[in-house]
């Protein structure tokens, strides 16, 4: 279960509300069309940024991922979460490694196996 930000944390529950309403502003969006792109209502959302609603840290990812900005911007605490971007980028790399490592290790391990023949041949059985 997930812990709801309080306003005795480092960062204050208030301060949060306060960038994310700001970064709501500086996307052009509205509650609504925050609301829309978390799947949630704009009730809710109004809510939440009133402080009615507790706010979790996996809300706090969410509303930053919908906004495409760090965690880090609503929450320095959260500084090592990654963005969509990110993880999407991350993604990428591991498929790509995971095309060319396996390839790699069957080419070095048909090199090695080459060079133990190779050995047996010039040392002997």
């Amino acid at each position: 279960m997930s812990q709801h930000l309080k306003e005795s944390d480092s960062e204050s529950a208030e301060q949060v509300r306060g960038r994310v309403r700001e970064q709501i502003k500086k996307n052009g969006w509205t509650q609504k069309r925050l609301g829309h792109e978390l799947g949630r209502s704009e009730g809710w959302v109004s809510r939440l940024l009133r402080g009615d609603l507790g706010m979790d840290v996996e809300d706090l990812i969410r509303i930053a991922r919908v906004l495409k900005i760090q965690p880090a911007q609503l929450m320095p605490e959260l500084k090592d979460i990654p963005t969509v971007g990110e993880v999407r980028e991350g993604e990428k790399i591991a498929e790509e490694l995971n095309k060319v490592i396996p390839d790699a290790i069957l080419k070095r391990l048909v090199e090695l196996r080459n060079r133990d023949k190779q050995l047996q041949k010039e040392n002997g059985p």
